[in-house]
């Protein structure tokens, strides 16, 4: 890892630094809780252990596993039914690649070919869009977590579309209740994180696309 992101440098480059970017979305995976399920089919999911606060009729995003493939892909769902009493979920997801909806209808062929075979697992964990970053730090919408003022933490930023991933460490700075949102100040970065960080520079100058 390299030192904080925040140190002090020249005047341009800490106006490049501290610009607050809207678009495009970055996904923040806080690695808090991974939710596995064996009950699936495309589109769709059934969860016999959760223990989150997503209520019924509520959006959310997250990032997913398929079997033993080593890749992770993004994904944004939809919470049809949610049973606090019995911790579970119903819902429906959509992801973002086109390989990991290939990947994901290819298990799924076996299952309907086989009825009696076992579909592999799905793992997940949920991810928090972005309402603003830099790379100072970012603000994220719809965090129903437990991180309070001045607590440390570390995750993963995930670029939508790509398989783009940086680990990073970072301090929690506010509470937005407007947004339900947590502004959070990095104190250290991977150079992937910056690699990753250039690109949605790229796509944020070329208006998102």
């Amino acid at each position: 890892m390299i030192g904080r992101p925040n140190a002090k440098t020249g005047g341009s480059r800490s106006k490049v630094r501290d610009k607050r970017l809207n678009m495009p979305n970055l996904f923040i995976d806080l690695r808090d809780k991974v939710y596995r399920t064996k009950t699936w089919a495309p589109g769709k999911l059934i969860l016999s252990d959760y223990e989150g606060e997503i209520a019924t009729g509520e959006d959310f995003s997250g990032v997913l596993k398929i079997g033993g493939s080593p890749k992770v892909f993004l994904f944004d769902g939809h919470a049809a039914r949610v049973d606090y009493i019995n911790k579970k979920m119903a819902a429906s997801f959509e992801l973002h690649s086109a390989e990991a909806r290939e990947l994901l209808a290819k298990y799924y062929a076996v299952k309907e070919t086989n009825p009696a075979a076992d579909l592999p697992p799905l793992l997940f964990s949920l991810a928090y869009r972005t309402v603003n970053w830099s790379l100072s730090g970012f603000l994220i919408g719809g965090y129903n977590g437990k991180l309070k003022i001045g607590q440390q933490f570390s995750g993963m930023i995930r670029l939508d579309k790509t398989t783009k991933a940086g680990f990073f460490r970072a301090e929690v700075k506010r509470h937005v209740g407007a947004v339900r949102g947590l502004g959070a100040q990095f104190l250290s970065l991977t150079p992937e994180t910056f690699e990753m960080f250039e690109i949605a520079m790229k796509k944020s100058e070329a208006g998102g696309h």
